[in-house]
């Protein structure tokens, strides 16, 4: 009989090269701002992480993107200190160096014995599956995202690279059978969502409970920047969105600052434990990560108030009407989005030079801010 093993997961990882040299240059270890959750990753069996970019900064820029990610191989180091580490890189931004920094994202893996998933040179290596043996159990992981205009992936072809995509679903589910029937326990990461809410759409909580249905074990979420709720599900595990781990402030292609929002700067951790007869408990940890990007566990008292809010994002998915709470979560969510958006700008502004604000601040920015004042206007 096989034994349990337990799996963390974690949210979307960058560790950009420009925030490495700035640490560097301050006589800093970049990686050390990722040393507080060690407490609960390292004890794990095996841990998941959402690689959001490419390794290393040489590559063709993705056209048409508004912003580019990339990690500084300072990451690695810190990755391969555990047993067993796997890499999610079905994710919207995996391509933003082109087939030059998906290439060498590989090779930097494999050399560090680090595991990957979700992404390859064509669709049919991006939707192989990784099967991983740990303590005489078979592990499969499946990763998807999709290209959805709110996503925004750039998904496999059939000669082109890119990441692995949810749709047709009946494949993925296809997928997910095939796996479990094999005696494996079933990890499927979902990168997809809406960016800065906090409850999934009525379609990904369907879609999550069909996965569950088809054998999952584990059903984890990423893209949206903030935590979401749980709940089991034909005896899975369904995470809706473990939000960021670290995602430091970026400059955008337009040379402009993208600051934190007030709603990424919590981080969630989940230590799942399987059992032989693929039953799962899990608990939740929590912290915040601080100005200076340090990723700090909660006191007990913070982290039972996160847990708080935990459960109660959690309570709506036991309502038959999910659809309806989503709805009117959506409106809602909208118009508060549109306030941050309209004080983010003038905060961007605030903290450039007058005369950089003047050459970066085009047309299109004076009426899409303009329109966000009379949404808000109208909402209020």
């Amino acid at each position: 009989m096989a034994e349990g093993i337990s799996i963390c997961f974690t949210g979307d990882l960058v560790l950009p090269t420009a925030f490495v040299e700035r640490a560097e240059a301050r006589g800093v270890s970049p990686v050390s701002v990722l040393d507080g959750i060690i407490p609960v990753v390292r004890p794990a069996d095996l841990v998941i992480v959402n690689l959001e970019g490419p390794i290393g900064t040489a590559g063709t820029p993705r056209p048409h993107a508004s912003a580019l990610l990339q990690n500084d191989g300072a990451i690695l180091k810190w990755l391969r200190q555990f047993p067993v580490c796997v890499c999610n890189l079905a994710n919207n931004h995996i391509l933003d160096l082109g087939i030059e920094g998906l290439e060498r994202t590989f090779r930097s893996l494999a050399s560090n014995g680090l595991y990957h998933v979700g992404a390859g040179l064509n669709r049919e290596q991006a939707q192989a599956e990784l099967i991983v043996e740990i303590k005489g159990q078979k592990v499969a992981f499946l990763s998807y995202t999709t290209d959805e205009s709110h996503v925004g992936s750039v998904l496999a072809g059939e000669g082109s690279p890119g990441a692995s995509s949810l749709n047709p679903l009946p494949l993925a589910l296809r997928q997910i059978r095939r796996m479990r029937s094999g005696g494996a326990y079933v990890v499927v990461s979902l990168h997809w969502g809406h960016e800065y809410f906090q409850y999934p759409s009525a379609v990904q909580v369907e879609t999550c409970r069909a996965i569950a249905h088809a054998g999952a074990t584990l059903v984890i979420g990423h893209h949206s920047h903030a935590f979401q709720g749980f709940e089991y599900c034909n005896n899975a595990l369904i995470l809706y969105s473990l939000g960021n781990l670290l995602l430091p402030p970026f400059r955008m292609i337009n040379g402009r600052m993208q600051y934190r929002r007030r709603v990424t700067q919590q981080f969630l951790l989940g230590r799942a434990d399987i059992d032989d007869r693929y039953k799962v408990s899990c608990q939740f940890h929590g912290g915040i990560c601080g100005g200076n990007m340090a990723l700090k566990l909660h006191s007990a008292e913070r982290l039972k108030h996160m847990l708080g809010l935990l459960t109660s994002l959690s309570e709506p998915f036991k309502r038959s009407d999910y659809a309806e709470h989503w709805a009117k979560y959506r409106a809602s969510r909208a118009q508060e989005l549109e306030r941050e958006a309209l004080v983010q700008a003038v905060c961007r502004c605030a903290a450039m030079p007058f005369n950089r604000s003047l050459t970066t601040l085009s047309t299109a920015d004076i009426k899409r801010n303009i329109r966000r004042l009379i949404k808000v206007a109208i909402g209020a």
